[in-house]
């Protein structure tokens, strides 16, 4: 299976040399977490590094808070909007969020939602698998790929260059000027660097009950009339 976060996030089933795909997407990641950022830090693109530094600051969990800010298992016959936002405990006094819980939070909610489309995925095909790799722009939060690999429970497989998409759209289109005889050939052309991140037992333990609790949420969730 292959994870890509650019924009609208998709896991999917490849198969090189019939060129055929199964696809599941979890929605518009890239931009919400954009948003995320100008709601509660504001600034350029410098300012994705300092919401890793505050995500690494909040428990695992986030406290109790859940985030569901548009990525969720593809479901063709519900496509538009729906209820989502930000759940956290309350009163705030007795809680002590800020913005690494939220952050964290919305990096957990993201990484859920992944979890979700690869589960549909291998129901679909009747196949679990056992490395999942890993792109996009999300990739280039440290935080989250810690916490994707946690989420899922399995290694991934996560390149050197995040830009996977265009990276991969460039090399079919010099399939398609002949410089290559096939696709394989011009992805063994890349020679790139991979490297494989095992998942923590005991937080992958503590993520699959919180995975079921964000799941029940965004149910109750998506039953609220807009």
């Amino acid at each position: 299976p292959i994870i890509s976060s650019q924009g609208a996030t998709w896991a999917g089933l490849y198969h090189v040399s019939d060129m055929w795909v199964l696809e599941s997407s979890a929605g518009d990641m890239g931009n919400a977490y954009r948003w995320l950022k100008e709601t509660t830090l504001g600034g350029g693109d410098e300012a994705y590094g300092e919401m890793d530094e505050l995500a690494a600051t909040a428990p695992l969990g986030s406290g109790g808070a859940r985030t569901f800010l548009g990525p969720w298992r593809m479901d063709v016959s519900r496509l538009g909007m729906r209820q989502g936002g930000m759940l956290f405990p309350v009163p705030l006094t007795l809680g002590g969020f800020g913005r690494p819980h939220l952050i964290r939070a919305a990096l957990e909610g993201f990484a859920f939602a992944l979890r979700a489309n690869v589960e549909q995925l291998e129901e679909v095909t009747g196949q679990r698998h056992g490395t999942i790799a890993v792109g996009g722009g999300m990739t280039r939060s440290s935080a989250f790929v810690r916490i994707l690999v946690d989420v899922l429970g399995v290694p991934i497989r996560l390149g050197a260059d995040p830009r996977s998409t265009a990276v991969g759209a460039a090399l079919c289109a010099r399939l398609a000027l002949d410089e290559y005889s096939s696709l394989s050939q011009a992805i063994m052309s890349l020679k790139p660097h991979v490297d494989t991140i095992e998942p923590d037992p005991l937080n992958a333990s503590e993520y699959a009950d919180l995975y079921g609790a964000w799941l029940e949420a965004g149910n109750d969730l998506s039953r609220m009339p807009i």
